[in-house]
């Protein structure tokens, strides 16, 4: 192990310890010597008001500067960030690195995106395409968004049966994967 990642691994338990002007100055310290994995952790702190005021424009920057350093699970924290404050397009971008990247939430947040019919942006068809994207990486939601999709659009008995059967299959997935861990970008 490198001592930049024991300090990163102090700073995180200082930080789910409740020590968070320890963790702080350890993840700024770290964000200076280019640790973007620290960046992201600083992002969440001021997302959440952990330690520090609740400031999104300081989260944006932090999740910013980590999501161009090259770490995805930052480019979906900034997407999540923007979305949650209306801008959808400005969620777009960091959605899309991330969903490049494979993070399978990522993709089912822009299938949201263009499946907002008060969004100028609507498009089924994207949509549609996002939602397989998410729903082969595994994620539940996408999966049960799709079969909804099937079980309205089929024409025969047989192919709504289909779709109802892996509509049903998904809840029961979902439910499992976020009893086990309700962090896992599957259910996001």
């Amino acid at each position: 192990m490198n001592e930049n990642y024991d300090r990163l691994l102090a700073a995180y338990e200082n930080l789910e310890a409740g020590r968070y002007d320890a963790a702080r100055a350890e993840f700024e310290a770290l964000g200076a010597l280019g640790e973007h994995q620290a960046l992201l952790y600083l992002g969440s702190m001021y997302e959440r008001g952990l330690g520090v005021e609740i400031d999104q424009a300081a989260a944006a920057a932090f999740y910013g500067t980590s999501c161009a350093a090259g770490n995805t699970k930052s480019c979906f924290f900034l997407g999540l960030l923007k979305f949650r404050n209306g801008d959808f397009e400005g969620a777009l971008g960091p959605y899309r690195i991330a969903a490049d990247a494979g993070h399978p939430a990522a993709a089912y947040w822009i299938a949201q995106i263009y499946g907002d019919i008060k969004n100028p942006r609507f498009d089924k068809n994207q949509k549609i395409h996002y939602l397989k994207i998410a729903s082969k990486r595994g994620h539940v939601f996408a999966t049960r968004d799709l079969a909804k999709i099937n079980i309205l659009e089929s024409k025969s008995l047989f192919s709504k049966l289909v779709a109802f059967s892996s509509y049903l299959k998904s809840i029961l997935k979902g439910f499992f994967i976020i009893l086990r861990d309700a962090d896992d970008p599957r259910v996001q």
